[in-house]
């Protein structure tokens, strides 16, 4: 019998190679073999605190730079919190909560949340804290940007003294001593005060102190925490970003393409314009000229 010989495949047998076949392809592609690399990089991460991190931020040193937008880079502090840099500010902010679907964010100075300095070892005299606030101010194409309706500035004012006491002390008058920042002071010498913008008495303040910085709260009620509690909460930004839902809603996840300066849709078989459906409805870039990027936009097609 000739050993090289096969018999003919009978009609029942060539469907089931078929369906074999079709079944080989598909756990394949579960399997993860054929997913596109950028869609499976860019699962969302956290740092620990349990708050997902996804588009347009991403986390230096967990994730793929494509995987956010330029200016949305957030590092890990070692309490497993999201820190957020901003420009223009030598300080660092611990990102509490972010709010996807209205893209806002609640962050406060992250010195106010680390339990022991990084220099000497010991706890954080908070007073220290409050004497090393500097003003925060964005540019005005920035994507970030305080949410005014939200937040309140508060005046701290440091070496706060009348002047008036017998000899050379130098006493506080009595209308700031109840705005006198928790610990913050030497008696009534040298105070750290800290006033509303809409508190009657920030002039008389101004008089009676040398520095001043203005940081953003968010406003309270009845203002019945205490100032320090208040500078501690932080306060509300919003940031301007392309739309992600289209992608999102499809099954993709969103990130951005470095060369071309546009808005990705990272779908299991590869990357898209805008979603994983194919379907044409928007368009995303990131508008800027050179190195000078303005921001995300949204534009129709």
């Amino acid at each position: 019998m000739d050993q090289n010989y096969f018999p003919p495949l009978t009609r029942l047998q060539l469907p089931c190679i078929f369906i074999f076949f079709l079944l080989t392809r598909s756990s394949t592609t579960a399997s993860g073999a054929t997913v596109d690399p950028h869609y499976l990089a860019c699962v969302n991460k956290t740092c620990g605190d349990g708050q997902n991190i996804s588009f347009p931020f991403y986390i230096k040193d967990q994730q793929q730079s494509f995987c956010g937008l330029p200016g949305f880079e957030l590092s890990c502090n070692n309490q497993g919190s999201p820190i957020l840099g901003l420009p223009g500010s030598d300080n660092q902010y611990v990102i509490h909560h972010i709010f996807y679907n209205n893209q806002t964010l609640r962050v406060s100075n992250s010195a106010f949340w680390d339990t022991k300095s990084s220099t000497s070892g010991s706890r954080v005299n908070y007073c220290d804290v409050v004497s090393s606030l500097k003003n925060l101010s964005l540019p005005s194409d920035y994507h970030f940007e305080l949410l005014g309706d939200h937040n309140k500035q508060v005046s701290v004012l440091y070496n706060c003294s009348s002047g008036g006491g017998g000899g050379d002390k130098r006493t506080l008058s009595e209308r700031l001593v109840s705005k006198k920042v928790d610990g913050c002071w030497n008696g009534d010498e040298d105070s750290v005060v800290a006033v509303d913008e809409d508190d009657p008495d920030l002039g008389l303040a101004r008089e009676e102190c040398t520095e001043m910085v203005v940081a953003p709260v968010e406003g309270y009620g009845g203002e019945s925490a205490s100032m320090m509690m208040r500078l501690r909460g932080g306060f509300l930004m919003k940031w301007t970003a392309s739309d992600c839902s289209f992608c999102a809603q499809s099954g993709g996840k969103c990130g951005f393409d470095n060369s071309t300066l546009h808005f990705k849709c990272f779908c299991p078989d590869r990357p898209h314009a805008w979603n994983c459906t194919g379907r044409p409805g928007h368009k995303y870039g990131y508008s800027g000229r050179g190195s000078n990027l303005s921001g995300p936009k949204l534009y129709s097609s």
